[in-house]
């Protein structure tokens, strides 16, 4: 299981991660590098390496976050490719606290609803659910997660989905299924002919 450590920093041109993950609490999990593919919109693409090969995800903070809250981590959205475990477009939210035991997280785009697990501060869509749910990110213009915290606190997190689509075909290239991942090229600027 990966654990992010680190702090996650938003900066003025867009997201910036300072972020390490750690494989396991296993002696002797190394900590992994993670290497930013390119950004669109709210969204960026990562990939990382562990011991199973190649991770790929994309990640974006909320654009807007309602609660009665006095504090509360950072939040956000990450769709994850593990192609050595065969796992492809993973949808979870970090909720910046931990949940009610047992707890359902709403995740509403345009007029569909997908319900999601919650557990620590970790909310998960079922593997039937993440296909789904990908395929209506890549259509949709905006995307609320809405969640309870163990201390009664609800939440409702919006989030652009613009740069979405552009943001996880690079994931899909650099974690390839059926195939050697590649690495995915910047898009030409106009200056530049390929």
């Amino acid at each position: 299981m990966l654990k992010p450590i680190g702090k996650m920093k938003r900066t003025g041109k867009g997201i910036a991660i300072g972020l390490v993950l750690v494989l396991g609490a296993a002696p002797g999990a190394a900590a992994q590098t993670v290497s930013s593919i390119g950004a669109d919109g709210a969204w960026t693409a990562y990939t990382f390496t562990e011991d199973k090969g190649k991770v790929c995800y994309v990640l974006a903070y909320p654009s807007h976050s309602e609660g009665k809250y006095t504090r509360r981590g950072e939040m956000y959205a990450i769709i994850t490719h593990r192609p050595g475990q065969g796992s492809y477009g993973t949808v979870s939210v970090a909720a910046g606290y931990p949940y009610t035991p047992g707890a359902t997280v709403q995740v509403t785009i345009e007029e569909r609803t997908f319900t999601l697990t919650g557990e620590d501060e970790t909310a998960w869509a079922q593997d039937g659910d993440s296909k789904d749910l990908v395929a209506a990110m890549k259509n949709g213009h905006e995307m609320t997660v809405t969640g309870v915290s163990r201390r009664g606190t609800k939440t409702v997190d919006t989030f652009s989905l613009a740069g979405f689509t552009a943001a996880h075909a690079l994931i899909d290239k650099a974690c390839a299924r059926g195939g050697a991942p590649t690495t995915p090229r910047a898009p030409a600027t106009p200056r530049q002919k390929r």
